[in-house]
């Protein structure tokens, strides 16, 4: 199961007073790869790829977690039609955003784990070293 992330933005739904939400989106991200075999065969060349934005969900809007309220004021009949304008709504500034989050998130995750790495070798070389 790939690792859920979070952005708060503000989204404009509609012309006119009210259309302007904040709204908490999870999204996941498919990470890209980079430019491999550009010095070998032609074969084993490969352009890489850009990371992606994935499955995003809208998870709040204006606070409330459930049954927005919003859907009959701004014309939709269900809840999922407007979190999927939300989602529409969204701009390449968001998509930046995410991917930027989810960078610096997944940067801080991988030290936190290799500290935890290098706390558990001390702790191992202490223990054992006593012994």
């Amino acid at each position: 199961m790939a690792k859920r992330f979070t952005h708060y933005t503000t989204v404009r739904l509609s012309a006119g007073e009210g259309g302007e939400f904040e709204v908490k989106l999870t999204f996941s991200v498919a990470w890209g790869s980079p430019e491999t075999g550009r010095f070998g065969p032609v074969e084993g060349y490969d352009p890489g790829s850009d990371s992606e934005v994935e499955e995003i969900k809208v998870a709040e809007i204006d606070g409330l977690t459930s049954g927005w309220g919003k859907a009959f004021a701004l014309g939709f009949e269900t809840d999922d039609q407007i979190a999927a304008a939300v989602i529409e709504a969204l701009t390449d500034g968001d998509y930046d955003a995410m991917l930027v989050e989810a960078s610096e998130e997944a940067a801080d995750d991988a030290e936190a784990a290799a500290e935890y790495r290098a706390e558990s070798r001390r702790d191992a070389a202490r223990y054992y070293g006593e012994a």
